[in-house]
């Protein structure tokens, strides 16, 4: 489990968007909460909060600052609460094989807030993996923007550095219907990657790792490794490694 980002809520826009992003029961799996006892509805917990914010005076700012263009004093942002995202890696959830199911999931996510925020109120809602559409509709816009990240990444490191490039298999064919944001365009694009990866390599003088000549998507969703393909990927990479050290 990775901690993958921490934003503080400030604005009622922010509170919506999360409460609707929490309480949507198409997407949510399992829910829990720690020290929300009086909340007798879980969708109620963006309102139990309120009261607990509003009974300690934690609704108003605490301080006035200086509008920078008008000189006018005007109340502080106010951060509400935390949205807190954690993910947890694909091979550790049982829809690729893992041994967690989402209810383990959700009492390791628990033990995690219990230990370190014993004494707030949190609520926890479990989400299937969600990536936003990008429009991307070819192999050609994929390695443009891998060929930016490259410069950007050459760019910081020192001359002597060795890049391995390494492009994932293409989605599976069952990619589409475990996940919406993937269509049968999708399927059409994932297929050429590899060679535009390729290309990118060669301009660089990167060392260059197709993974689809190793292994290919888990057939439960076409679009993550199962367990077998993440060890055949593993040694790959690190005999590569390994060969860079010995030379």
């Amino acid at each position: 489990m990775t901690i993958i980002k921490q934003t503080g809520v400030q604005s009622n826009g922010h509170m919506k968007n999360l409460r609707g992003y929490i309480n949507d029961d198409r997407k949510v799996l399992v829910r829990d909460s720690l020290n929300m006892d009086g909340c007798t509805n879980p969708k109620r917990w963006s309102h139990h909060m309120w009261m607990t914010r509003e009974m300690y005076g934690h609704n108003k700012s605490a301080r006035r600052v200086r509008d920078k263009k008008t000189g006018e004093l005007k109340d502080a942002k106010n951060t509400v609460l935390y949205h807190q995202i954690l993910g947890f890696n694909p091979d550790e959830c049982d829809l690729n094989g893992g041994r967690l199911s989402p209810e383990a999931c959700m009492r390791y996510a628990k033990e995690y807030v219990g230990k370190h925020y014993p004494n707030q109120q949190i609520v926890m809602a479990l989400h299937n993996e969600y990536c936003k559409a990008d429009k991307t509709r070819s192999a050609e816009e994929v390695g443009i923007g891998m060929d930016k990240l490259i410069r950007l990444v050459i760019g910081m490191l020192p001359a002597w550095t060795k890049i391995l490039l390494v492009c994932p298999p293409p989605l599976g064919a069952s990619a589409p219907q475990r996940d919406p944001e993937y269509d049968a365009q999708s399927l059409t694009v994932s297929q050429g990657v590899a060679e535009q990866y390729r290309m990118i390599a060669e301009a660089y003088g990167l060392r260059f790792l197709d993974a689809g000549t190793l292994t290919q998507m888990s057939a439960l969703d076409g679009e993550h490794l199962d367990p077998d393909g993440h060890k055949k990927l593993a040694a790959a990479i690190a005999g590569i490694i390994r060969s860079d050290c010995e030379a």
